[in-house]
């Protein structure tokens, strides 16, 4: 912040608003990235999802298409009579079908009618363990047929049908070394005793397979399996099954087995050192799954591409909006750093030569009231400068008004010697008295407070009562904290003098005066009142249009010249207390008509 504060306004400005600008930029690039992150996730699991769906459906309907031809096989009522008529214990030492061209060519034939005009399998073979074969293709040697007949490979078990993974032609059959995968399931004689007394062997080239599974997967590192029950990878197919493939199928489907169908999981395994995301489908028609793996890495590429395109867009953003900032704080500040200029060359002294215009209304109209400010500043300072010069010529005035205070002293102290002479103690008693009025006169500063004043005025009583004596009385009055009101010298005593030059002059003694002075939290006040002859109104109305006049030149700050006392007392008092105290101050001029005399108060608020 020590350093903010020492920026310029322009630098402060632009710091603002590219600040803003960036927090901006921040905020909107981690929402978006939150929201595509999000939607980017949602589309990758179901991308996941439709592709093991997708795959297993493809296989569900190869699947089905082989149970199809296996059930009309068993539904065939020729192909049951010609294994019903071979018996349940052949010699075993020749196939039937070989010695029976007759019942071969009806077996044969039936087939044929399964796999034809389209050919929907690859092969379809009818074999028994007593060395009994037939199918589309030529038949093997017996031999072979007897060794390959008694395998537990062929059991189907309880099962409906057995699905068995990619391996080579056991019989040696069929042209070329493509692998099949076969559909086996026993052939029962629903015709005659429903015993089961073959079994029918579909195939099919395991390229079907390979066209299903087969997309271009690698370069995003994804790997789609197809395994079967007993764990024996279906697809990739390998002869032998690589055992990597196994351990990892049989990890990926451990790991998958409690989140079910439809969810994407991260799992771990042996193979990579990096967890890997999986989905998996089975098949409606056999017991297989599809798996579909990819690195989280991989996974995640799209994602922390777009998190760097977000970045350098944010930082290009950046870099934009903070030229722009950049431009838009030199066009707004330009006005103000011209009137800046401008102020620092201003002074009294020197002309005001407004800037041209900015096109920005706010900133002419703070250069045009901030001239204005300059031209009643200078009227303010000129007028201040006349004042000061009204109130040293009062001051001269004052001094040359005012006798040497030595050579006073030492009069009066001739006096009360002269006195003391005489043994008159009224005439050193007087002396004395005159003496302190002459010391608060002459005294050091123009304020006192309102209680040193008071004290004055007793003492100024005092000194008349030994000249009036019996003839004179007077009450003086106090209240408050008038020690803590501090009020310009000799404030109280010209109104009581003026009730001795004035008041008092054609009427009969005794003479009577009331002093009050009051003082709280808001305001002062002092009031005198007299019994004398009191003021006309010609003379309070003279003397309020004198105090009009004094409001109106110190309120228009013109016309210094014009103010003058005329040698009024009041009028002289008026103008310290506007000079003081301007508005707070108020001088009441009147008639008190309890004593019958004059009424003078003043009121200063605190």
């Amino acid at each position: 912040m020590r350093f903010f504060r020492h920026l310029s306004f322009a630098k402060r400005l632009f710091f603002i608003f590219a600040s803003l600008s960036c927090f901006v930029i921040f905020v909107s690039t981690v929402a978006y990235y939150y929201y595509a992150s999000k939607e980017n996730n949602r589309t990758s699991m179901r991308y996941f999802n439709e592709t093991v769906e997708n795959t297993a459906r493809q296989l569900d309907e190869l699947v089905s298409g082989m149970d199809v031809v296996s059930s009309q096989v068993i539904a065939n009522k020729s192909i049951q009579q010609a294994f019903f008529d071979i018996g349940p214990d052949p010699d075993g030492k020749s196939n039937y079908f070989e010695q029976n061209l007759a019942g071969r060519s009806l077996v044969q034939g039936a087939l044929w009618t399964y796999n034809s005009p389209r050919e929907t399998v690859e092969n379809i073979n009818v074999f028994a363990a007593s060395s009994t074969f037939v199918g589309l293709m030529s038949l093997p040697p017996v031999s072979l047929i007897r060794r390959e007949s008694v395998s537990s490979y062929w059991d189907v078990g309880d099962a409906k049908y057995k699905l068995l993974p990619p391996h080579r032609d056991p019989w040696g059959v069929l042209i070329g070394d493509e692998p099949v995968v076969s559909l086996i399931r026993p052939l029962t004689l629903t015709y005659f005793n429903f015993e089961n007394v073959a079994t029918i062997e579909v195939q099919q080239r395991y390229e079907k397979i390979r066209e299903i599974c087969d997309w271009d997967r690698d370069k995003n590192g994804m790997r789609l399996f197809v395994v079967d029950e007993s764990n024996n990878v279906v697809y990739p197919y390998a002869d032998p099954y690589t055992d990597s493939d196994r351990a990892l199928t049989a990890e990926v489907k451990a790991a998958l087995a409690a989140s079910g169908e439809g969810t994407l999981s991260k799992i771990r395994v042996a193979e990579y050192d990096e967890p890997l995301i999986a989905a998996s489908h089975r098949l409606a028609n056999a017991d297989w799954r599809v798996l579909l793996v990819q690195p989280e890495s991989a996974y995640l590429s799209s994602v922390n591409r777009m998190l760097f395109i977000l970045i350098a867009t944010g930082i290009a953003f950046t870099a934009i909006i903070s030229v722009i900032v950049y431009f838009i704080t030199r066009f707004v500040t330009r006005p103000l750093v011209r009137l800046r200029r401008s102020v620092q060359h201003v002074s009294l002294e020197n002309k005001l030569n407004k800037s041209a215009s900015t096109k920005i209304d706010e900133i002419e109209q703070l250069e045009a009231s901030f001239y204005e400010i300059i031209e009643e500043i200078k009227q303010s300072a000129n007028l201040l400068v006349k004042s000061k010069e009204s109130q040293l010529r009062l001051k001269i005035s004052e001094l040359q008004s005012k006798i040497n205070p030595h050579f006073l002293y030492n009069s009066l102290m001739a006096i009360s010697s002269a006195g003391q002479e005489a043994r008159s103690l009224k005439v050193q008693t007087m002396c004395y008295q005159l003496g302190e009025l002459f010391r608060y006169s002459s005294g050091d500063g123009e304020e006192a407070t309102a209680a040193d004043e008071l004290e004055i005025v007793r003492t100024y009583l005092a000194f008349m009562k030994m000249r009036y004596e019996d003839l004179l009385s007077y009450e003086v009055e106090e209240s408050g904290a008038t020690d803590r009101v501090r009020i310009p010298r000799l404030l109280i005593q010209p109104l009581i003098e003026n009730s001795f030059t004035h008041g008092f002059l054609g009427i009969v003694p005794p003479f009577k005066l009331r002093v009050l002075s009051v003082a709280d939290d808001r305001e002062w006040r002092a009031e005198i009142r007299d019994n004398g002859s009191g003021l006309s109104p010609e003379a309070i109305a003279r003397i309020r249009g004198k105090m009009r006049e004094v409001d109106d030149i110190l309120e228009s700050n013109e016309g210094y010249d014009r103010l003058r006392t005329d040698d009024m007392a009041l009028i002289n008092l008026y103008i310290r207390l506007k000079t003081t105290y301007g508005k707070n101050a108020e001088l009441h001029i009147g008639n008190d008509p309890a004593l019958g005399g004059a009424l003078m108060r003043i009121r200063v608020i605190l």
